[in-house]
């Protein structure tokens, strides 16, 4: 499955060392995008992650510099609210958006929880319930759409119009933890 990792190096290096950092690791030049001379994302396959990795690892022992890595669906304003949290909290690690939330929620922080309830705030209710279900059941589609009481192809239907409009492919774990998260957050909020 595809995923996004935003990073922020801990110094500016000019996109012509950090590229051609990238060309030694990385198949192909186009799996990065660099926003800056410190900041930038990764489109990439969840299997290749491990090249990330890689990289931290050659920046730090050539060039002296440390990478901070936020693991996620789309690269938004969610992404840079749990990248910040990661600067603050796990700096130089590599964690998925779901470990920013729970650092967030531990250190009674909210920025990166709000963009995310932004975005899911407006979802039809059903499509957010739709959601709920399947991953109350272990992301089992047939028991899930029996919980709604709702034939498994309206189910199916619902669950692929919620990943569709969120992006949030919670078939994936890490996706449908970080969905989890924000459920139980904004259920106790409320």
């Amino acid at each position: 499955m595809r995923k996004i990792a935003g990073y922020q190096l801990s110094e500016g290096v000019s996109e012509k060392v950090f590229s051609d950092s990238c060309a030694m690791i990385f198949e192909s030049s186009r799996v990065v995008t660099v926003l800056s001379k410190s900041h930038g994302f990764f489109e990439i396959e969840e299997e290749d992650l491990g090249l990330i990795e890689v990289l931290k690892s050659h920046l730090n022992q050539t060039l002296g510099i440390g990478m901070t890595v936020i693991i996620t669906h789309r690269w938004d304003d969610v992404a840079w609210a749990g990248l910040n949290v990661a600067i603050r909290h796990s700096k130089g690690s590599m964690i998925y958006l779901a470990d920013a939330l729970l650092y967030e929620r531990i250190e009674q922080e909210s920025a990166c929880f709000m963009a995310l309830d932004k975005q899911l705030e407006n979802l039809p209710r059903e499509l957010l319930q739709t959601a709920e279900a399947f991953i109350a059941s272990g992301c089992k589609a047939t028991f899930a759409a029996s919980r709604l009481y709702i034939h498994r192809n309206t189910f199916a239907y619902r669950l692929n119009q919620f990943i569709e409009k969120t992006q949030l492919d919670i078939r994936d774990f890490h996706h449908a933890r970080l969905f989890q998260l924000w459920w139980m957050i904004k259920s106790r909020n409320n």
